[in-house]
């Protein structure tokens, strides 16, 4: 597209999030849920166009998912995540990250 250079390398991101959850308990085993979470990320470039760099911007996700009940105190959780960050710059150069995310996990409660 009009604007974007073809670049090779890494990246990699760290974020500390705060997130809130709310289960729509609807008498079942099966319980929907939706998700949404503010915080920070740090994303490190290491390319072809820049020395390595990093910057740290805002972060938010928002999450949909379900939880099955298999016993007393343990569910199984299957999730997706949208993450996004404000627009990180490396040595001038902006560029634009989010990530989409199928996720599945153990809950136990206790």
């Amino acid at each position: 597209g009009e604007g974007e250079v073809a670049n090779d390398g890494d990246l990699a991101t760290i974020s500390l999030m705060g997130n809130a959850y709310y289960d729509f308990n609807i008498g079942s085993i099966f319980t929907p849920f939706l998700g949404a979470g503010i915080g920070l990320a740090n994303i490190e470039a290491d390319t072809d166009l820049t020395d390595k760099e990093n910057d740290t911007v805002f972060a938010y996700q928002l999450a949909a998912g379900g939880s099955l009940a298999v016993g007393e105190k343990l569910n199984i959780d299957l999730q997706y995540r949208y993450f996004a960050t404000d627009d990180p710059e490396f040595d001038g150069v902006e560029a634009e990250y989010n990530t989409h995310n199928l996720m599945f996990g153990l809950r136990f409660t206790f």
